[in-house]
This record gives structure tokens, C-alpha cells and sequence, in this order.
């Protein structure tokens, strides 16, 4: 997976290469942010290793409060 920023300068490198073997799942095309670091959507990001621990951990985010909470992906959802 691979991560970029608009402008280039969002990120210390403009581009981000993930570790080898980190799964990242997400229902949003893209992740948008604020000028004021506030996420444009809501959505929720599923993080994970395929090799070792069947465990997930997600970060669900909703706009305009700029709500983010981290968790554990079970049964189809987020857990607090």
C-alpha cells in the first residue's frame, strides 16, 4: 500500500511506502483532511498482518467534528 498527500508537502516525503505485509482496507476512495486537520468524510480505516495475529485494528473518523477513535475490527465493526 501506498500513501500520498495533495500538495506534496503534506507528508515528510510526499509518497509513503507501507511495510512489507501491513493490510490496509478502507471504505473511503481517498482520506481527506481540513485545512483545519478536520476529516472531509466519514469513514473507517481497517489496519492488519497477514501473517501472525488474526487480530485487526481500525480507526473510524467522522467529518465535520473531527472525531477519530481507534479500536479492534470484529465481527464486521469498529469496537471501542
Amino acid at each position: 500500500s501506498v500513501m500520498t498527500s495533495s500538495p506534496a508537502d503534506c507528508l515528510v516525503s510526499s509518497y509513503r511506502q507501507l511495510s512489507e505485509g501491513i493490510v490496509l482496507e478502507t471504505d473511503l476512495e481517498n482520506i481527506i483532511f481540513s485545512f483545519r486537520g478536520l476529516p472531509a468524510e466519514t469513514g473507517t480505516i481497517i489496519v492488519s498482518l497477514p501473517k501472525g495475529t488474526n487480530e485487526k485494528r481500525c480507526v473510524e473518523i467522522v467529518d465535520n467534528l473531527g472525531l477519530i477513535q481507534q479500536g479492534i475490527y470484529k465481527n464486521s465493526n469498529c469496537q471501542f
